[in-house]
């Protein structure tokens, strides 16, 4: 018998369910229907045992155990950008006074934070911050930090109690003390462990040379975020090793159902500029708090489509707010992929959806698909970025078949030998020689998939190729291309017979 729910993901309200004999052999197809409120929802299979089918199925008190159970997830979106409540006003929720010694005191008498569980025991800081008292008033000064990981440092519990929701940061800081101060977020994931990887920010303080000196002032800086949890932790770091790093009171504002909206400019006869936010990896869902779940089996923390649905509107809503209008975003990068490519076999490092055990993902999320479709719905605009930093199938087939046809698909320079091998060990990257035909075609192969595939999105604005220097998107120096078959090209193409001949060719080539 085969038990089919529906269910908000993350969630156990039973939304919509249908029961079934499955025949002996052959397919039980059956019809979800969908709800009209947008959000992620799970379709949960289960399989229990058909012990007389109508009556022993299910037991007075519940259902039996299933055999078994899967989950199958998926996102509900709107054709037309829904109407979002007014942004309401901001307040001060929440004050610190570095620079006063019993800070920490006056903190935990708070009601929330004494009804919020503590992530955080000990010294809140590695005893390198003293009270310093500057021309405007106290600040709290960072010494100057050591060789990295030995950083100077300070944290903050900030009690704020309402996940979700959007509240705004902000720190303030003189105007003539030259520094570089670091300015994090920290939380846990969903397994309880602080993400290695969150929300970070910072000011850089330089003046320049012939900058005449004024009087100091203070500066604020501003962070939008959106707390995953009811207790989140400010990290306060000094990146410099040879100067202290300095900073006054922090306050969080809250209020704010939504970010309010900010238009950007327009050129000319109302032609918009295009202002666009780069994200030059395939972490948004990070940059702007988005929550990931917890696999019941194996206990970590997976990203799912909540996490993915919660980065893409927030980033909506957070351009809106900026004035931005475009999203650059790299869709392809170390191997990785925020969409179904045919022509490479993504890493689960941007989408660790694959590892789930209740096989809600029985294909690759195409992340892509559902930004440019909030793309569409907002006039917003998405260029999608690919970082070539890691092998290629196609290629590598090849390579490893090795002979005469792997002839020409590395870089091969003066010595003889591949661009990055040293002492026999190659680059952990991989490294193709541009000039090869058969390169260039796995790359029009690669951007001409993306474009067919998301061609008829209105946000689609192009496709751009990062030029990083892990990567192999662009060409090295003139002494790579050594090899036999890309010198072959050459001469034929130019009429122009290079010299050398036997292991020393390719010195003399060069």
């Amino acid at each position: 018998v085969l038990r089919a729910r529906l269910v908000p993901a993350r969630g156990s309200q039973e939304l919509w369910t249908h029961q079934c004999a499955l025949p002996a052999a052959g397919l039980a197809p059956i019809e979800v229907p969908l709800p009209s409120a947008e959000g992620v929802y799970d379709v949960v299979l289960s399989a229990y045992e058909n012990a007389g089918w109508a009556g022993a199925v299910r037991r007075p008190l519940g259902w039996n155990k299933p055999l078994a159970e899967r989950r199958v997830q998926l996102v509900v979106l709107a054709p037309e950008r829904p109407r979002r409540a007014a942004g309401g006003s901001l307040n001060v929720v929440l004050s610190i006074d570095p620079a006063n010694p019993r800070w920490a005191e006056l903190l935990n008498r708070l009601p929330q934070l004494a009804r919020l569980p503590r992530l955080w025991k000990g010294p809140l800081g590695n005893g390198r911050m003293d009270a310093w008292r500057h021309a405007l008033g106290p600040v709290a000064r960072l010494a100057p930090s050591g060789q990295a990981p030995d950083l100077s440092w300070e944290a903050y519990p900030l009690p704020l109690g309402s996940p979700g929701k959007p509240f705004v940061l902000e720190v303030q800081y003189p105007s003539d003390v030259e520094q570089t101060l670091g300015i994090s977020v920290l939380e846990p994931d969903a397994a309880g462990a602080l993400m290695p990887v969150g929300l970070d920010s910072g000011v850089i303080v330089e003046r320049e040379p012939l900058e005449p000196a004024g009087p100091p002032r203070w500066l604020k800086h501003r962070l939008v975020f959106w707390p995953r949890t009811g207790n989140p932790i400010l990290l306060m770091t000094n990146r410099r090793p040879d100067a202290p790093a300095c900073y006054g009171e922090i306050r969080v504002l809250g209020g704010w159902e939504n970010l309010p909206e900010n238009h950007p400019a327009r050129e000319g006869q109302g032609e918009e500029r295009l202002l666009a936010a780069y994200f030059d990896r395939p972490m948004f869902p990070e940059n702007f708090s988005a929550g990931e779940a917890l696999d019941p089996w194996s206990g970590h923390s997976l990203d799912d489509w909540v996490t993915f649905y919660q980065g893409a509107t927030r980033w909506v809503e957070y351009a809106r707010y900026a004035g931005h209008n475009a999203l650059i975003l790299s869709v392809l990068a170390d191997g990785s992929t925020l969409f179904p490519a045919d022509a490479i076999r993504p890493t689960p490092r941007y989408d660790k959806g694959a590892l789930w055990s209740t096989g809600q993902d029985p294909i690759r999320k195409d992340v892509l698909e559902l930004v440019l479709r909030v793309c569409d719905r907002e006039g917003m605009r998405v260029i999608p970025a690919l970082d070539l930093n890691a092998p290629l199938p196609a290629l590598e087939t090849i390579l490893r078949r090795g002979g005469a046809e792997a002839t020409g698909l590395r870089w091969i320079g003066p010595g003889g030998v591949e661009r990055g091998e040293t002492s026999g060990q190659r680059r952990a990257a991989a490294d193709y020689n541009l000039l090869d035909p058969r390169v260039q075609q796995a790359v029009v192969a690669l951007v001409g998939e993306l474009a067919s595939r998301y061609a008829a999105h209105p946000s689609l604005a192009g496709v751009a190729l990062q030029l990083s220097a892990e990567g192999w998107a662009q060409l090295p120096g003139p002494q790579w291309g050594m090899d036999d078959a890309t010198i072959a090209r050459f001469e034929r193409d130019t009429g122009i017979r290079l010299p050398g001949d036997g292991p020393e060719r390719f010195s003399q080539r060069a």
